[in-house]
């Protein structure tokens, strides 16, 4: 499903990006350290944006060097 314009994303909680990906949260965590994905903490959970989850797992994710998550 690809966003529209106006569309807000869907973020969703490590532990759900966890299931969703098969990626322990351990390695989510360091993945948004290392720059691989952004993370956003509108609140006390840290949340991934699903459709960079998902690119990220058919390994077309590209974070512009330049560009800093929400």
């Amino acid at each position: 499903m690809n966003k529209s314009a106006t569309e807000e994303p869907e973020y969703i909680p490590l532990a759900t990006a966890r299931r969703r990906s098969g990626i322990s949260v351990k390695s989510l965590r360091r993945l948004i350290a290392d720059g691989k994905l952004r993370g956003y903490r509108p609140t006390w959970k840290l949340l991934i944006d699903v459709e960079e989850l998902d690119a990220f797992i058919r390994g077309a994710a590209t974070l512009p060097a330049n560009e800093e998550a929400p």
